[in-house]
């Protein structure tokens, strides 16, 4: 039996948590689809043996693909199976049977919030960059392209949503550095 469920998180032991109450159900991540901007799918499968499955998150980008691969084989000879697709994606769940944690120590919470505050922080000015482009060109051609308008406000409410997701990240960024 499968389970598909679509969710949001503000942070990664909110996330974490809320997967390690679903395996003490009965259900083990079997995939998720990575998004950077709202909500996250993912697809549980029933399974009596979920219930010793542990999670970890991790947020960290790649640039090629052999830097993926090494990054999977650290975790793997740990224990830790990665559940990402593939390097593209940003954000990567671990799944283990072991309990003990990949983000144990204050300095590598830190690294993973900083990386999310990194690119919460770069869409937010790409958007108000493409806002700024698209909104003179909507001016400057007097109005007859509406997709530019439509264009512009779109890049005006993703640069408010990155924004805000990026105050977020600092918050908890400050937080961790003031414990």
């Amino acid at each position: 039996m499968f389970k598909k469920l679509t969710k949001k998180f503000d942070s990664f032991e909110q996330e974490e948590k809320w997967l390690h109450d679903l395996a003490l159900q009965g259900w083990r991540l079997e995939n998720y689809e990575d998004v950077n901007i709202g909500n996250c799918t993912y697809k549980f499968i029933e399974d009596k043996n979920a219930k010793n499955l542990h999670y970890q998150i991790d947020y960290r980008l790649f640039s090629k693909k052999s830097e993926y691969q090494d990054y999977e084989s650290l975790f793997e000879e740990t224990g830790w199976t990665i559940l990402s697709k593939n390097y593209s994606y940003n954000k990567h769940i671990f799944i283990s049977d072991t309990k003990e944690k990949i983000f144990s120590d204050d300095h590598s919470q830190f690294e993973r919030y900083k990386t999310r505050f990194t690119m919460a922080r770069t869409y937010c000015v790409l958007f108000i960059i493409q806002a700024l482009i698209t909104g003179s060109l909507y001016f400057y051609f007097d109005t007859n392209y509406p997709y530019l308008g439509a264009i512009t406000f779109f890049g005006i409410g993703a640069a408010i949503y990155n924004g805000i997701d990026s105050l977020k990240r600092y918050k908890k960024l400050n937080k961790l550095v003031h414990t």
